[in-house]
């Protein structure tokens, strides 16, 4: 990884030096494999100085390393999903720590480049574009919650869009170290147990079906029955 207190990367503005930064106590972070257990250290960081995958405009970011980067998030379906966490935003969500890789405050590197979590960088800084009222509810729960994470509140004071993030405090391989915590630490439904839960949900005898002859797709698409559509 680059020197802490010497990278100056494109459009970004220099790594704070690591003495000034408002360090907090360490934790520890587990992914989908419970038996391996990385260090974390707790520690405010300016918004404007992380390193995003993306940015404001959902572009790759050309600061950012690609490698890093497993999710494509200038597709249509992931830039609505940051939208509506930024307008929903939870800030316990963003700051609790449930010691996952992928929840909780967003994990960086010394360098400020985000590990995980660039979806959630990305809805706070457009909450903080559009949505005022839930940047300002994150930023006095981050308040209230400094004491536990080893933050003294008077940090905060100084700063002008402090967020809270975990630095990655263990040595890695970092492509793998991001593809593992960009995977969820609990078991997922494969294709077909989702396919399983739809069939559970959807009840035939409702359907309707006027003549025999029609298509199933052109019955699905009669008003109807578009509640089976999913």
């Amino acid at each position: 990884e680059r020197g802490v207190g010497k990278v100056v990367t494109a459009g970004v503005r220099p790594v704070q030096a690591a003495w000034k930064r408002p360090m907090g106590r360490e934790a520890i972070a587990y992914g989908p494999d419970p038996n391996k257990a990385y260090r974390m250290r707790y520690r405010l960081v300016e918004m404007d100085d992380l390193i995003p995958s993306h940015t404001d405009a959902f572009a790759p970011n050309p600061a950012y390393p690609a490698e890093l980067q497993p999710r494509i998030r200038e597709r249509g379906t992931a830039r609505l999903a940051v939208e509506r966490m930024s307008r929903d935003l939870v800030p316990e969500a963003l700051i609790q720590d449930s010691q996952t890789l992928d929840r909780g405050p967003m994990i960086v590197g010394a360098d400020n480049v985000v590990e995980s979590g660039n979806g959630r960088v990305l809805a706070l800084r457009l909450a903080r574009q559009r949505y005022p009222e839930r940047w300002q509810a994150y930023q006095q729960t981050l308040r209230d919650a400094a004491p536990q994470f080893g933050i003294d509140e008077a940090q905060i004071a100084g700063m002008r869009n402090p967020v809270l993030v975990r630095e990655r405090v263990s040595d890695v391989d970092r492509v793998r170290f991001a593809a593992e915590a960009n995977q969820p630490a609990v078991a997922v439904f494969s294709p077909l147990e989702n396919a399983l839960q739809d069939a559970r949900r959807i009840h035939l005898d409702a359907l309707v079906v006027p003549e025999e002859t029609l298509s199933l797709d052109t019955t699905l698409r009669m008003a109807p029955n578009q509640p089976f559509v999913l």
